[in-house]
């Protein structure tokens, strides 16, 4: 048997397997899923040479805390269940790479499973459950309560005992005709201690993410796009984080923080969301949920609001989001209290930039761009109703119109320009009313020109979120710019992006990846440890332990890819032999860049 060095026993079982006539799944305790392989089987060894066929069989026989699934590229067609882990350590559910697809419909892509009923109405008999969405070559069909004989043209309706209508052009088998089943990608019911990371969640029959009623849990790197309703409801939670995401054409928001506090949406994507019922679909949505960090995502073309705080969202943090082309407003702070808005950029959205109401007291903004919303719509780039004035700031941001539209509204009173806002209420002395020089915001391109007056002119003293910019780059000194910002950085830029002397290339929206390592877990240990990795682009690694006085006792170099990866010692010398109680330091360099971790290693 092959132990991996923790106590538990349920770690034990998790990373220890006794086999006859097969390799011992890897010594960093990872059990392998992949349903393309030909030796893939349901119980398994879990080795990369005979992994599970499905998710939830490895979930079922190795789903507890300290293990590691990971699971290849494929289509799996289930909704994965999620077990608790554990604080230190968490169970790791993640995908070796692009291409592994949590499938919530079922493929009724063949001609013979559709009889023609009359016309171009077609009759599935095979579905034997009341599916919420059907797709046809990626399209959404409409559900209808019409006669079947009578359904209108890219619509259809389920009748119990009988099967799935759908009119299409020809037989909707001729079509990648997908049929909504599993109301989940993923659901985690309750516990604590887990991350899935890498995984793409489509067509899920009702939201994409579950997660209720849990808190230190990770969501890193995820895609989940056609949910028939929420891409990611989060619920009842504590210390969650969504990172690095993309929530695309969901039927509801994309991602819906629910009575969920002290948690984190990080440099995620969200757009294109939209409530099929009623016009109402925003980007990311809190509701009941405070003391959240919002940070470096972007959020665009989505129904209703781009990032939506609302009803007893208390004490949130907005930090350098980027807002455009969203179908009401860019930031809507609504019956919450205590807001911070900084260092954000807001564009082209159909009502308010940022919008204020309600009786949201103690709205707080700085260093926000807002440009050219609700010029069509007769609205604003900062509205802020009469009920929400009491213990508003705001100043040190940029607010523009291109055209004769006022660009601030406050307490009943519009106002041409912000000189003349801020000689009527004393707020925005030091903004500026000027075009903010963006690259080329109609292709979302946010950055600032060389000559933007937003450039070296911020204040970095509101907040210690802001040394880096939406993008995680540090603040950059223009040398031909006079510094005129206010702060332990006076050369901090307003808005999302920081100015960094480059005009020519465009920012391709996607995933921020930069060089990071996690601190060892479980730490203290008996045994094994383990680090998470992330690096930007592939390298060498070349990661050493060192005992007190320097002296290297361990040592291991070798290439890794970009992205996350983990670097595991298990106690031991470079030979083999075990090393002593004490504290050790572990030593990892990638990427140009050194980061120490102190590992505390018991009998």
């Amino acid at each position: 048997m092959f132990l991996c060095g923790a106590r538990l026993a349920a770690l034990i079982l998790a990373c220890a397997w006794f086999v006859t006539g097969a390799t011992i799944a890897d010594s960093n305790c990872t059990v392998y899923v992949d349903a393309r392989s030909p030796y893939c089987s349901d119980p398994a060894v879990g080795t990369i040479e005979r992994p599970y066929c499905s998710i939830s069989a490895a979930l079922r026989d190795h789903g507890v805390a300290g293990a590691e699934i990971v699971v290849r590229p494929g289509i799996y067609r289930e909704q994965v269940i999620l077990p608790s882990g554990g604080l230190i350590s968490p169970l790791v559910l993640r995908a070796s790479g692009p291409g592994v697809v949590i499938e919530g419909a079922d493929d009724l892509s063949e001609t013979s499973r559709w009889t023609r009923v009359t016309g171009d109405v077609w009759l599935a008999p095979s579905v034997t459950w009341r599916p919420r969405q059907v797709f046809s070559d990626g399209a959404r069909l409409t559900a209808s309560s019409a006669d079947t004989a009578s359904l209108a043209v890219s619509s259809f309706k389920y009748v119990h005992g009988q099967g799935l209508y759908v009119r299409v052009s020809g037989n909707p088998g001729a079509t990648e005709l997908l049929v909504g089943r599993r109301p989940f990608g993923f659901e985690l019911p309750g516990g604590r201690g887990v991350r899935v990371e890498g995984f793409t969640v489509q067509h899920a029959d009702l939201r994409g993410f579950q997660i209720a009623n849990v808190r230190d849990v990770v969501l890193a790197g995820d895609t989940v796009a056609f949910s028939f309703s929420q891409g990611v409801l989060i619920s009842d939670a504590e210390q969650v984080r969504v990172e690095r995401c993309r929530i695309a054409d969901n039927g509801n928001h994309g991602i819906f923080l629910q009575r969920t506090h002290r948690s984190q949406v990080l440099e995620c994507e969200a757009l294109r969301n939209t409530r099929l019922a009623d016009p109402a679909a925003n980007g990311i949505h809190l509701r009941e949920s405070s003391e959240n960090l919002l940070r470096g995502n972007r959020v665009h073309e989505n129904q209703d609001t781009g990032i939506h705080i609302q009803t007893e969202s208390n004490q949130n943090v907005s930090v350098n989001n980027l807002a455009w082309d969203n179908g009401d407003h860019g930031f809507d702070v609504l019956r919450a209290h205590g807001t911070l808005l900084i260092g954000g950029t807001t564009y082209g959205n159909r009502n308010d930039g940022v919008s204020v109401e309600g009786g949201a007291t103690g709205t707080r903004i700085f260093n926000v761009i807002s440009h050219d919303n609700g010029i069509d719509t007769n609205h604003y780039d900062l509205f802020v109703d009469s009920l929400s004035t009491a213990g508003f700031e705001s100043n040190d941001n940029v607010i523009w119109n291109s055209t004769s539209q006022r660009p601030i509204r406050y307490h009943s009173v519009s106002y041409s320009t912000v000189n003349a806002f801020t000689t009527a209420t004393g707020h925005d002395s030091r903004s500026i009313d000027a075009d903010p020089q963006f690259v080329s915001p109609g292709s979302g391109d946010f950055r600032l020109r060389s000559s933007s007056p937003a450039i070296d002119s911020g204040n970095s003293e509101v907040s210690t979120l802001l040394t880096e910019d939406a993008l995680g780059r540090l603040r950059f000194d223009v040398p031909s710019r006079n510094n005129v910002g206010i702060g332990p950085i006076p050369y901090i830029d307003r808005g999302a992006l920081e100015y960094n002397g480059v005009e020519k290339t465009v920012i391709v929206p996607g995933p921020v990846v930069r060089f990071a390592l996690s601190p060892p877990v479980p730490n203290p240990t008996d045994g094994s440890v383990r680090l998470e990795l992330e690096l930007p682009v592939a390298g060498v690694v070349d990661y050493r332990v060192l005992d007190v006085a320097g002296r290297e006792v361990f040592r291991s170099q070798e290439s890794r890819p970009a992205g996350r990866s983990v670097v595991c010692w298990y106690g031991n010398r470079g030979d083999g032999t075990r090393m002593k109680p004490g504290i050790y330091i572990a030593d990892v360099r990638a990427a140009g860049h050194s980061f120490q971790h102190r590992i505390t290693l018991l009998r």
